[in-house]
């Protein structure tokens, strides 16, 4: 730049404004540009566009080669085009069809619909709208933006202490660096939806109509739980680029249009487009896939999918862990606040520990399978494991058991030294799981078979054998199960009132998010276990002849669920439960 700066001085003033006019009227057949651009072609010049000029390139080339009585005291050509160097662009011009949301139109639209009830969802976006960090990146800042939106809970870190989505996070599907070249299809951004805990359905152009897509689209502006999120084609819209995902911030039922709350906000601002535009230009075909674009509604689940724990009960022993936590928990708290005079929590919570029969709960209080792969459900998310397990152990609940164990003789080895991956008798864990009673698995995510509707089970399918996190975690399954134990088990058992209360503040949790989220999972299968127990106590009794409703497991009722799956249109395999949708 120094270079042509001196270039310039050179110039007479007159002779200045006169070249600058013909270097830019001047179109040379061959330039120094080819130098840094193979073949001629520079990809920023994009030429297709009315809005693109001469190539910065050329116009330093056309001021080099005007004819000059000061010619032969001028550098070089090539020093005034560096390698590397770009157009670059502030913004695209929106042109119709599309109604810009800040222009006097636009706004009268938008009263319009909030006048309608039509734009209740729009609050919560507009809360959360982002400008996506990357030109590729239009698919994962949707998704993060309606995460955000839902209040789902990332449960880790995004920076510093803090838990909120961010598109570097979305990272478990497919690789950030293969989406900033690529960008993403809409089936890996409903996996990656799935994989974050929203409830997510895909709805491929033409799996329903017109009308039905109106009033999807009006049900979802009208439910701030509820969020659209469209992937189409711009160029039906005279825009730039081609395809593109938004989600859909309101709709106005008198001029039928959808507002669009484009994430490109460094191209594009917000804008209006008549609703039947946007659902034909969903016909798009993606060139990755092959297939018609769509789009996908995201929407609250009933609970979130825990990230480490699930309650097996494949094993018979998961019988005697179930007992232990309805009722010996609370006898054996009852007989020491009984027995001794002054007895303290501590002394409550170590006679608890000291009852448990720690093989039966280590079977029951199962680690989840290790996985990357989202195959249509959940990914393990290493950095939520990471944040559950630190959030745990600062429980008062954990350091009591971890002590309790610690000083148990049951938990060490013959040398009087605990050992990592051991039980209460001192033998090698075995974290191996076995395929018995398989029906009465109550998640999917070990190993990727169903269970017939037993129990609210993940559809998620692990690749990997190995647990999410190695080791006993002895003290952290003693703990989630002293949680999942009736809270009124312990009132009835405990008489004194402080003990009652000290206990009861000792197994509060609400202050601890990511735990609390996981315990409400566990109780979501721990809740349903009573039903599993009583299919157990009459598999082999017909219960129709003694007046009972027919047993899950029972050939009858499989024969019927098969029934009214194949009528959906759907496997077994596709069903999905209310806990990870």
């Amino acid at each position: 730049m120094h270079k042509t700066a001196s270039l310039l001085k050179r110039l007479p003033q007159p002779t200045f404004t006169s070249s600058i006019r013909k270097a830019l009227e001047l179109t040379l057949p061959t330039s120094n540009h080819t130098q840094c651009c193979p073949g001629g072609q520079c990809p920023s010049s994009d030429h297709s566009h009315p809005d693109t000029h001469l190539h910065p390139h050329q116009f330093l080339d056309n001021i080099a080669n005007l004819p000059s009585q000061h010619n032969d005291a001028m550098s070089p050509p090539k020093a005034l085009a560096p390698p590397g160097l770009s157009r670059t662009f502030y913004k695209r011009e929106l042109s119709p069809p599309a109604v810009a949301f800040s222009s006097e139109e636009g706004q009268l639209i938008f009263r319009d619909a909030l006048a309608a009830g039509t734009m209740q969802g729009f609050f919560r976006l507009i809360e959360q709208f982002r400008t996506q960090d990357e030109p590729a990146y239009c698919g994962l800042a949707s998704v993060a933006m309606v995460l955000n939106s839902l209040a789902i809970d990332p449960r880790r870190a995004w920076k510093g202490p803090w838990r909120y989505f961010h598109e570097e996070m979305l990272d478990c599907c497919l690789p950030l660096e293969k989406v900033r070249q690529e960008g993403i299809t809409l089936e890996q951004a409903a996996c990656l939806a799935r994989c974050n805990g929203a409830a997510v359905e895909v709805f491929p152009y033409g799996a329903v109509s017109i009308d039905v897509f109106r009033e999807m689209v009006r049900s979802a502006a009208a439910n701030p739980e509820t969020h659209l999120v469209v992937s189409y084609t711009r160029k039906a819209f005279n825009q730039t680029g081609d395809g593109h995902f938004s989600p859909i911030g309101g709709y106005s039922p008198e001029k039928d249009m959808v507002l669009i709350l484009d994430t490109a906000r460094f191209k594009y601002p917000p804008h209006w487009l008549k609703l039947e535009d946007v659902y034909h230009a969903m016909a798009a075909c993606d060139s990755v896939t092959g297939l018609p674009r769509g789009f996908m509604r995201l929407g609250l689940p009933v609970v979130l999918d825990s990230v480490l724990f699930t309650l097996d009960v494949r094993d018979t022993h998961w019988v005697k862990a179930f007992t232990y936590a309805e009722n010996a928990i609370a006898a054996k708290a009852a007989g020491v606040a009984a027995e001794v005079e002054g007895a303290d929590v501590e002394r409550v919570i170590a006679a608890a520990v000291h009852a448990a029969p720690f093989e039966a709960v280590k079977k029951f209080v199962a680690v989840r399978m290790a996985g990357n792969s989202c195959n249509g459900g959940v990914c393990t998310q290493t950095a939520a494991i990471e944040t559950f397990l630190n959030e745990l152990r600062l429980l008062p609940l954990y350091s009591v058991i971890s002590k309790v164990l610690a000083e148990s003789t049951m938990a060490t080895s013959p040398n009087g030294q605990k050992e990592e991956g051991q039980d209460q008798d001192g033998q090698k864990e075995d974290n191996t799981i076995t395929n018995q009673n398989r029906e009465h698995h109550p998640s999917d995510d070990l190993d990727g078979d169903d269970l017939n509707g037993v129990f609210s089970k993940n559809a998620s399918k692990i690749s990997s054998a190995k647990p999410a996190v190695p080791g006993a975690l002895l003290a952290e399954r003693l703990t989630m199960l002293l949680l999942l134990a009736p809270p009124l088990s312990w009132e009835k058992s405990i008489s004194s009132e402080s003990l009652r209360t000290e206990v009861q503040s000792l197994l509060d949790v609400s202050s601890h998010k990511v735990v609390d989220c996981e315990l409400q999972y566990l109780k979501e299968q721990y809740n349903e276990l009573p039903a599993v127990r009583r299919i157990m106590a009459c598999a082999s009794v017909d219960c129709s002849e003694q007046g009972h409703q027919p047993c899950l497991t029972s050939e009858p009722y499989i024969m019927q669920q098969q029934h009214e799956e194949e009528e959906e249109g759907g496997g077994v395999h596709q069903k999905k439960s209310h806990a990870a949708m």
